[in-house]
């Protein structure tokens, strides 16, 4: 059985360990910049609206995407399109790859993230904030206004 001392030296150098690794967390945080973000202005009527965006990696190691969140949609996914025998296909997927030194667009057509379940219509001049969250725990805060498809093109 352990005494009293060596069990709260255990604790102590656990607590260290963990206030240590959050800082990590807080400093990989530091190295996502995202630009250029914007979400699709839809009919009154649909359900669904996307947003897009640039996210940069300025650290030597990549970073991963694995989730979003908004208020304005009951759901919000990553999704990406591809091109299968002249068809378009959208499907979800479990992450986005932010690699080192580098970057990655969601954009129309491509890695995107989608809104669903609008829970307000969303007009041009809108602005919805979106939550990135990545696989090593860290979050990104991101304002995106809302514009027409043919402001893009």
């Amino acid at each position: 059985m352990r005494s009293v001392p060596v069990l709260l030296s255990d604790l102590l150098l656990t607590s260290l360990a963990a206030v240590g690794h959050g800082a990590e967390k807080k400093a990989d945080a530091a190295h996502i910049t995202v630009k250029d973000a914007w979400v699709l202005e839809v009919p009154p009527s649909s359900e669904m609206s996307a947003a897009y965006m640039k996210i940069e990696n300025s650290s030597a190691k990549g970073s991963t995407l694995v989730a979003a969140q908004s208020d304005v949609a009951r759901v919000v996914e990553l999704h990406k399109m591809s091109d299968e025998g002249g068809m378009m296909k959208m499907e979800k997927v479990a992450q986005i790859q932010v690699p080192a030194k580098g970057s990655v667009a969601l954009e129309s057509g491509g890695l995107h993230i989608m809104l669903i379940g609008l829970q307000r219509k969303l007009k041009q001049g809108d602005q919805v904030t979106l939550t990135l969250r990545f696989e090593d725990g860290t979050e990104e805060k991101v304002v995106a206004p809302v514009r027409k498809r043919s402001e893009m093109e």
